[in-house]
């Protein structure tokens, strides 16, 4: 059976870095998960990847504790590790919202984000708001669980674009002039750190 293609994005985005952070501490053999978009992702049929059964959400690993003695490895105990991913949480949609604070039409990631509410829910009964059960929301940018606009309304909710205005309005109610270019020096500064880091998540994962 397919893996779902969300479950495998989430778990390389997560986890593709683990071992540069930990060198000589934690690797990964005979796996190609932390490496999907390269290795795998380039030879499957996405159309193919998207299950929500059980299966297709879950990886299993063989975690080995060892001890390093010179150039040597002993292993002294041996785990299994289940990892399954929750298809109707907001990690569903946590990909495309990072994507859309990062690439949108305001060129900044300072965003409004939503959450509405769906009021009507299955047979009239709303159901509960939880980040780890969707059904709640209503559907988003990317789906349920989507809280970021689409890239195209960017502009319409950038929160960068509200400040400028609002310190232009200052500007016009007599805030000395020195104050306004100080002000929007040290916004801009911020802004451009906060995308750079923003987009720096995307590319280079957790």
């Amino acid at each position: 059976m397919a893996m779902n293609l969300r479950a495998c994005r989430f778990f390389e985005h997560q986890y593709k870095q683990l071992e540069s952070f930990l060198p000589d501490m934690v690797f990964f053999k005979d796996t190609l998960a932390p490496a999907f978009s390269e290795k795998v992702f380039p030879h499957v049929d996405q159309k193919k990847m998207t299950s929500s059964s059980k299966a297709a959400n879950t990886l299993e690993f063989t975690v080995r504790i060892q001890a390093r003695e010179g150039e040597t490895y002993e292993t002294v105990s041996e785990h299994k590790l289940i990892w399954r991913f929750r298809l109707s949480s907001v990690y569903s949609e946590y990909l495309g919202d990072l994507e859309r604070l990062a690439r949108n039409d305001s060129k900044s990631a300072l965003i409004r984000c939503l959450a509405d509410r769906d009021a009507a829910g299955a047979k009239g009964v709303p159901a509960p708001i939880s980040l780890a059960e969707t059904a709640g929301f209503q559907t988003g940018a990317g789906g349920k669980g989507s809280f970021v606009p689409a890239k195209s309304k960017g502009k319409a909710f950038s929160l960068s674009l509200e400040w400028k205005r609002e310190v232009d309005e200052a500007a016009q109610q007599g805030l000395e002039k020195k104050w306004v270019a100080k002000a929007k020096e040290i916004f801009d500064q911020f802004d451009s750190e906060y995308i750079s880091l923003i987009r720096s998540l995307v590319e280079g994962g957790a």
